[in-house]
């Protein structure tokens, strides 16, 4: 498939030219990871976050006895 893409053969290729080849496809998987993760790991950052807010907010209203729900004595 990569080499209807590219439209050429291994065998026309300097041994320099299929290193560079490997190089850059290996490289650009790597960066493509590297970018998937670190979204990954703020799209968690920001969710834990939100979560403490909103855990911080509701132990605020608790304390204040500003909840609806029960009415506990």
């Amino acid at each position: 498939m990569e080499n209807d893409f590219l439209k050429q053969d291994w065998r026309s290729r300097t041994r320099v030219e299929i290193l560079q080849y490997i190089s850059v496809k290996w490289t650009m998987a790597f960066l493509i990871g590297l970018c998937t993760g670190l979204t990954g790991f703020f799209i968690n950052m920001a969710v834990e976050n939100i979560a403490g807010y909103k855990l911080l907010k509701t132990t605020y209203y608790l304390i204040e006895k500003r909840y609806v729900g029960c009415n506990v004595n």
